[in-house]
């Protein structure tokens, strides 16, 4: 699991009304261009929710008011059931621009900064589009509007409360460029930021790189990759291995009842299916109602970067 870097500074503040498309005869309005078209090559757009949803062995939706973009700041706000984690990019002043559900933060130093409430998926993103694009990005993460205190599990990140209650999880991080070669990344924890570190230099751009949030108020999701799928295909105990490690991300959140070898078996036989379609295995775990819906195993789909299956 990976982490994000911080880069100190705020962002301009942008009235509500002014949160709408640059004028399409700048620059700006160039590179925020090719942000979305960037996102939208990897199924990321305002749109994506009816272009997934509903096919059987899919991640299942979750309910769209969970996670939304405040129209003030831009920030995403994710209802994770006993508190609200909101995430802000923090970077150089730079403008805010509102594409639906996707609110762009653009700078002037080849990338932009983006947060998504779409697809029940909500992430943030960083798309450098050349090599004037810094190698760090910071996200500023807070609980009820307090810093959140964040404590790394693995390549992966905890969000607590005050309190020191674990509300939510940053998932592993990923980063892809133009030709879908993945992109070494890892997450830095600095007080209540998440820094997103990628080393984009030498590879084809633009470069996505993604910090998403693994739970929303109803369902925690816990995604693994190709390679992780691959070793839980193997056998019932090597996929109980597999899941039983990414559970203890999710272990100390509210709500979580998952006694992760009881699933070993059915989780093998889905991580096998994944494996012979060149997918990947993931763990639903309903956090509101966890008698009425157990935990459940499904396949995602090997558009997501973070899957990454070999090439034919």
């Amino acid at each position: 699991m990976a982490a994000l870097s911080l880069m100190l500074g705020a962002w301009s503040t942008v009235p509500t009304a002014a949160l709408a498309a640059p004028a399409s005869d700048t620059a700006a309005a160039l590179e925020y261009e090719a942000t979305l078209s960037a996102l939208s090559s990897l199924g990321i757009t305002d749109q994506s929710t009816a272009s997934r949803a509903g096919t059987q062995g899919d991640v299942p939706e979750v309910v769209a008011s969970s996670a939304q973009i405040a129209e003030s700041d831009g920030a995403l706000r994710v209802d994770s059931g006993t508190g609200t984690v909101s995430i802000t990019p923090s970077a150089p002043e730079g403008t805010l621009n509102r594409a639906g559900d996707l609110a762009v933060f653009s700078a002037e130093a080849g990338y932009d900064l983006v947060t998504a409430a779409i697809d029940g998926r909500p992430a943030a993103y960083a798309v450098m589009h050349d090599n004037t694009a810094p190698s760090r990005f910071a996200f500023d993460v807070a609980v009820d509007g307090q810093p959140a205190a964040l404590q790394a599990v693995g390549d992966a990140i905890q969000i607590l409360d005050p309190s020191g209650n674990v509300l939510n999880a940053i998932a592993p991080p990923w980063a892809v460029d133009a030709n879908g070669e993945p992109v070494p990344t890892r997450y830095e924890v600095v007080g209540s930021s998440i820094i997103q570190v990628v080393d984009h230099v030498g590879f084809e751009y633009p470069v996505v790189a993604d910090p998403r949030v693994a739970c929303d108020a109803i369902f925690c999701t816990l995604e693994f990759t190709w390679a992780e799928t691959f070793t839980a295909s193997e056998t019932a105990l090597a996929a109980g291995t597999v899941l039983c490690g990414g559970a203890t991300l999710l272990a100390p959140i509210p709500g979580v009842v998952f006694a992760c070898s009881a699933y070993a078996v059915a989780f093998w036989v889905t991580a096998v299916q994944a494996k012979n379609q060149y997918d990947c295995v993931a763990m639903r775990i309903n956090r509101v109602a966890p008698n009425l819906t157990p935990p459940f195993p499904v396949i995602y789909g090997d558009e997501s970067p973070y899957c990454n299956p070999p090439r034919a």
